[in-house]
């Protein structure tokens, strides 16, 4: 259980080397807690699309993360 932040670690932890991990997995979502601002996005969408993006963290190494 968590938020937005939880669901977004989630997400991430889906890709390895910059590739899915499994392909057969899914990423499962429901409604808890106060807010829920990923969940009634989502519930608007008929579909999601993950975005990559690359870019220079704090130290200026490189870093990718997903987002949905």
């Amino acid at each position: 259980m968590g938020g937005d932040g939880t669901f977004n670690e989630v997400l991430n932890g889906f890709f390895e080397n910059d590739r899915l991990i499994n392909l057969e997995a899914s990423l499962g979502l429901f409604l808890s807690g106060s807010s829920g601002d990923t969940m009634k996005t989502i519930k608007m969408l008929e579909r999601i699309d993950v975005i990559r993006t690359e870019f220079a963290d704090f130290e200026g190494r490189r870093s990718i993360r997903y987002c949905a």
